[in-house]
């Protein structure tokens, strides 16, 4: 009977575990011994695996970070150079005692060394004394600098974060948290010489104004191929230990297209560091894959072009974007892009010529709202300039030109005023013909009434003696006498 009441029980929790979502179990993660870790995205800052991430701890010399990240940033703007020969001061070695780490032998004061090579040593071997040499050369202090790396830290989002030094010597007013150190490596290995410096096994320092080269080599076992603990996925960043802060250590790894910063902060043991963060990576490469959520195979709209041989190009993402969910799972949500062009940012037109592989503007990818990844747009197709178009759209431009407009209004005024003075004469010159023709008329008629008066007789003849013409015939009718005092008996003769 016990076993039939117990079978129930097991259903029941069976089917809790069921409804479970597959991030929520992915969640949990693995079992480390460290007090606070965090595994983010290294572009977008999404959290994949996180342990008592809002706590405070001490970095311990994972400070170094923010260091070499200040001073690779002043190099980037021109204000040092990797370059430059620095003197140590005679403070160079200041908080340090015996048991600090130094670049072995300790770099003395009066020794000149390069920005890099102190970089160098700040990094793979954790000097402090090299850290205060580059404080000192980029801040005039390492007061100011340390006062440099706090206001830093906020600007980066850091929200419990204090720095008391610049090398991570124990201070009870020096701390983070492990999601706030997440936000200073992720902005370190953005920088490519952060990156070179701390992913090297070993460095040469070259001999200096006091002391022989020295041989170098990188305190992180995750990238000597030779230790139990190396990792061919890692880079970097920096280790760190004192005892109170525990065993630390901030990397970073690239896999399958997935680049995550791991923060592993105050583990137990000498090596734990390192066996937390292959647990934490492997567990994360284990569960999660990437989806594919933009194509750079793809056309994704059709543009116009203006000008060209063809009337559009087509337009793909250059870089495909992806999101990273766990294995099982697949993608829910919507799927959005947010394109921006230039050439219609800026109000103008696409124009020809375009070259296949020509950014034209830039995607982001997002998923249900949240932006996933940005990739530029490119033209997929070639479009050369067509020359009858070029001209016409060159002519269509002049004449649009204010003083091209102005000269094209005074032509057709002068011209409509040139026209309307033509009018003028042709109307001018019909009425000029119509008054030569009347007068014309008038002086024809004066002249024929004069000839008329002048062939005019007399009404009454006196008699003559000899009848020379009969004034009756027979069988003829008598011929009526013209009234010639009518003038327009005359007149019928002209018309």
């Amino acid at each position: 009977m016990k076993k039939f009441k117990i079978l129930p029980i097991l259903l029941v929790f069976l089917m809790f575990g069921a409804l479970l979502p597959v991030s929520a179990l992915a969640d949990e993660g693995p079992d480390i011994t460290a007090n606070a870790a965090v595994l983010v995205n290294t572009e977008t800052g999404e959290t994949y695996f996180s342990k008592n991430a809002e706590n405070i701890v001490h970095p311990a010399s994972t400070t170094k970070i923010m260091t070499a990240l200040l001073v690779v940033e002043a190099i980037e703007r021109g204000e040092i150079g990797l370059n430059d020969e620095v003197t140590a001061g005679e403070d160079c070695q200041y908080n340090m005692d015996e048991s600090s780490s130094h670049a072995n032998p300790a770099i003395e004061p009066g020794e000149t060394m390069s920005v890099e090579d102190l970089l160098y040593c700040a990094m793979l071997v954790s000097a402090n004394e090299a850290c205060n040499i580059l404080a000192e050369h980029v801040s005039g202090s390492v007061e100011a600098f340390v006062d440099a790396m706090n206001v830093r830290a906020a600007e980066l989002g850091c929200v419990d974060t204090s720095f008391i030094n610049c090398n991570g010597l124990e201070d009870s007013e020096h701390y983070t948290t492990a999601q706030d150190f997440a936000l200073i490596a992720r902005e370190a290995v953005s920088h490519n010489k952060i990156v070179e410096i701390c992913s090297e096994q070993s460095y040469t320092v070259p001999e200096t104004n006091v002391a022989e080269a020295r041989e170098l080599v990188n305190t992180n076992s995750l990238l000597n191929p030779n230790s139990d603990y190396y990792y061919e996925y890692a880079y970097g960043i920096k280790t760190g230990f004192f005892k109170n802060a525990g065993y630390c250590l901030v990397s970073a790894a690239s896999y399958n297209d997935m680049d995550v910063v791991c923060v592993i902060l105050g583990s137990e043991e000498s090596g734990d560091q390192f066996g937390d963060t292959l647990a934490v990576y492997d567990w994360f490469y284990d569960t999660y894959s990437n989806r594919e959520i933009l194509s750079s195979t793809a056309t994704l709209l059709t543009l116009d072009v203006e000008l060209g041989t063809a009337d559009s190009t087509g337009v793909r993402a250059d870089s495909a974007v992806s999101v990273i969910l766990p294995k099982d799972e697949e993608i829910s949500g919507d799927v959005t892009y947010q394109v921006t062009l230039y050439d219609l940012r800026e109000g103008e037109a696409l124009q020809a010529p375009v070259n296949a592989g020509q950014v034209l503007g830039e995607v982001t990818a997002l998923l249900n709202g949240e932006a996933c990844g940005t990739s530029y747009l490119v033209a997929t197709t070639t479009v050369e300039m067509s020359r009858m178009e070029y001209l016409r759209s060159e002519a269509k431009d002049m004449f649009q030109t204010p003083v091209v407009r102005r000269i094209l209004t005074i032509l057709i005024i002068l011209l409509a005023v040139y026209v309307l003075l033509v009018v003028f004469y042709f109307y001018q010159r019909v009425r000029h013909l119509q008054s030569v023709r009347e007068a014309k008329r008038v002086r024809a008629v004066r002249q024929a009434r004069e000839e008329a008066e002048w062939l005019d007789f007399p009404d009454e003849l006196d008699e003559p003696d000899i009848e020379y013409f009969p004034t009756e015939r027979e069988g003829y009718p008598e011929v009526p006498k013209a009234d010639r005092s009518n003038d327009s008996y005359f007149d019928s003769f002209f018309k």
